[in-house]
């Protein structure tokens, strides 16, 4: 038996090595394959978006269907391209939530542009894995300026701006994988053996659910219904009681959030006042504006941007309003020392330089090339097309604001700032929850219910780069009529 397999190692030893050019034969044709199968891709991608208003926002799909109409198993062998195609025609498009259709008005944007599509292929295409300057010297430093290039867009201080301080931006997957760095740091930069963080109940659910992985204690702080701004702040009033009483109890408060827009109705918390309390308590202030951060880049909305003066950190999802698609989260912070002290590590297979290692200020350590989308988009559309579509998004959501307030059955909730409208059927609030339910049951429009105080609302955001007047009034029309 023995022999035998000596014979074996023998008898293919003695084969001889595909030469160079045998390989480069091979991967020129496959390469051609490659494009000609992407040439037909990008020609149904193109009817997809072309006609996308002409099919339902919503499929007409049921829990668990997909292993009916694909096989559990993977296939013993290659699929045809044909095959494929008629997948994507037949399964993959119809059972989709059609995010970019105009008619998508949940939730928030996740809007992605033909620039950002078009940088994705390229990030695909080179996939450098980023985690240092050496890995991809063009991915390092076209992340550092795109970073600053955003930051400058939306107006933000230098000491946000790589080139002029010690801080700066970094695109991250997501809100979530930027807060859970951020919390790590703050622990790391206070020693803190017992943290606590504190968030509003109107604080996106992503800050409380790293603290809990982390161990963090998390103090929800209640909003209140303000009557200036008419709008759900967080009633910083009961802030500094909160923290003392975890400070009598030993307990360590190192970070704070105020958010720049929430996701129930968009308010705006008193992030100055929160800060002066961070200040005061060597606590860490994080902004989330994740959505209502790329309004920044419209002038017209920076009043409403106060308190940045004591931020340690800002996350801004330029997946959402910017049009970058997901994922697209760019967390800004004051001092990148504070990342690297934390997370770098030294390795011998690391091959050391004094140029920044973005894997050396992440948990993580490798790094996407997500800065090719803002590299595309912002060259191709500039400043000028950013403003354009927030702005266009703003004024088709003021057409909806004047249907809604000629209807004497409807009533407004929280104040209009941006481009997202909250509001509810007078009187029992059963009419309202009706009404949320027959919508959801509707495949042509998508709208979201929520609640703020415990009463059911109706919240409808402007989503899509395709949305026109038009489809105001369609929207309108069918929610009218279902009231």
């Amino acid at each position: 038996m023995m022999q035998m397999r000596l014979l074996n190692l023998r008898n293919l030893t003695r084969r001889p090595f595909t030469t160079a050019n045998d390989i480069s034969d091979i991967s020129k044709a496959r390469i051609d394959k490659f494009k000609n199968q992407t040439h037909e891709l990008i020609e149904q991608v193109a009817e997809y978006h072309k006609n996308i208003a002409s099919i339902n926002v919503k499929p007409d799909a049921k829990r668990n269907f997909l292993r009916k109409l694909v096989s559990s198993t993977p296939p013993a062998e290659p699929v045809g391209w044909e095959t494929i195609q008629a997948q994507i025609k037949d399964i993959i498009i119809p059972n989709n939530s059609h995010w970019q259709h105009p008619m998508y008005m949940s939730w928030f944007p996740s809007i992605s542009t033909w620039p950002a599509i078009q940088g994705e292929i390229l990030s695909r295409s080179i996939n450098a894995i980023g985690f240092s300057w050496d890995s991809s010297p063009l991915q390092t430093e076209l992340e550092l300026l795109c970073a600053d290039w955003y930051a400058q867009m939306m107006g933000f201080p230098d000491y946000f701006l790589h080139e002029k301080s010690p801080g700066g931006g970094m695109a991250m997957t997501s809100a979530g994988d930027s807060v859970l760095n951020l919390l790590i740091v703050a622990r790391h930069r206070r020693n803190a053996k017992k943290p606590v963080i504190y968030v509003s109940d109107q604080t996106h659910v992503h800050i409380s659910k790293c603290a809990k992985a982390l161990g963090y204690e998390t103090r929800v702080i209640p909003s209140y219904f303000d009557e200036i701004s008419q709008n759900y702040p967080m009633n910083v009033s009961l802030l500094p009681l909160a923290i003392k009483k975890d400070i009598e109890a030993g307990l360590d408060p190192i970070f704070a959030c105020g958010t720049f827009g929430t996701t129930n109705s968009t308010a705006i918390d008193p992030i100055q006042q929160i800060g002066q309390i961070c200040k005061e308590n060597n606590m860490w202030l994080h902004i989330d504006a994740a959505y209502a951060g790329s309004a920044l880049v419209c002038p017209e909305f920076r009043h409403l941007f106060k308190g940045v003066e004591y931020a340690d950190s800002i996350v801004v999802n330029a997946s959402k309003w910017m049009g970058l698609g997901f994922c697209a989260s760019y967390m800004f912070i004051r001092d990148k020392k504070w990342l690297g002290d934390c997370f770098t590590m030294d390795p011998d297979y690391l091959r050391k330089s004094d140029d920044i290692d973005l894997g050396s200020l992440q948990l993580a350590f490798g790094r996407d090339n997500r800065a090719l989308r803002m590299f595309f988009y912002v060259s191709q559309y500039g400043v000028s097309g950013v403003q354009s579509m927030i702005r266009k998004h703003v004024e088709l959501a003021k057409i909806l604001e004047n249907l809604i307030k000629n209807d004497d059955r409807f009533e407004f909730c929280t104040k209009r700032e941006f481009a997202l409208l909250v509001f509810r059927m007078k009187g029992d609030d059963q009419k309202t929850t009706e009404l949320i339910g027959k919508l959801k049951e509707r495949k042509d429009i998508f709208v979201l219910g929520t609640k703020l105080e415990g009463r059911p609302v109706i919240r409808l955001s402007m989503n899509s780069e395709y949305l026109e007047e038009e489809h105001i009034h369609r929207a309108w029309e069918i929610i009218a009529s279902l009231a």
